[in-house]
């Protein structure tokens, strides 16, 4: 399902993306709370269904007593993110040491970011919009206010949108909203209870937090070519203080 957030705003991404494929005049798909109304009298009726909005979890996710060790954890999901690329034995993607890689660094010291990486890389959902979906992930728990943390930087994403695929316009919309793909929510419980554990500093807790997190990442690296590791990335650079 996707998310209760920006329901009408998918909608309209979805029409332009059967216009695109179809090459036949314009598609027009339309949310009324209930159902997604298209052309020619197709309707999905989804009023029988719960919409799944993993918000409430993810603001409750870094309600700590003290203050959490993000940037501890952000170093061991480096450390395991880095280790799973090199396992992989590519040097491709933003992770690597190739043009790609570099390109995209020199994106992130641009005076032109964050809109110069939106729609940025080859992909489905290239990716620039991963590694913001993961960003904004990392922020939106960490701020414990998912959609409302970082308003500058999402301000200055929402008018770009159109610089991107239809794929990577809906994953925007849904991590402005506050609402990423599942597996980013699950990497997002995930650190929060190594966090916690970290706090509590107890051996077999920590032990347990970490095969947790090491099972959310082995999921994340599983979505699309590059896409959970982009997005991995982001996540890292977002627990290490949400800006660079």
């Amino acid at each position: 399902m996707m998310p209760a957030a920006g329901w009408e705003a998918f909608a309209a991404t979805t029409a332009r993306a059967l216009d695109a494929a179809s090459g036949h005049e314009p598609a027009v798909a339309v949310w009324d709370g209930a159902r997604l109304v298209g052309a020619r009298a197709a309707v999905l009726d989804l009023a029988a269904y719960e919409i799944w909005d993993p918000r409430p979890y993810l603001s409750g996710l870094a309600s700590f007593h003290d203050g959490p060790p993000w940037s501890l954890v952000a170093d061991r999901l480096a450390g395991m993110l880095l280790r799973a690329h090199e396992a992989a034995g590519t040097d491709d993607g933003i992770l690597g040491s190739g043009t790609m890689a570099r390109a995209f660094a020199a994106r992130l010291r641009s005076k032109q970011f964050p809109v110069c990486i939106v729609g940025f890389g080859p992909g489905t959902t290239p990716s620039g919009d991963d590694w913001i979906a993961g960003y904004l992930s990392a922020a939106d728990m960490a701020g414990g206010a998912p959609g409302q943390v970082l308003p500058e930087f999402r301000d200055a994403v929402r008018p770009a949108l159109d610089r991107t695929t239809a794929a990577g316009h809906s994953l925007l919309l849904g991590a402005l909203a506050g609402a990423p793909p599942v597996y980013l929510v699950r990497l997002a419980g995930a650190v929060a209870s190594l966090a916690q554990a970290l706090i509590a500093g107890s051996e077999q807790a920590i032990s347990g937090a970490e095969s947790e997190l090491a099972a959310a990442i082995e999921t994340a690296l599983h979505h699309g070519a590059t896409s959970g590791e982009d997005a991995l990335s982001g996540f890292v650079a977002g627990l290490r203080g949400w800006h660079l």
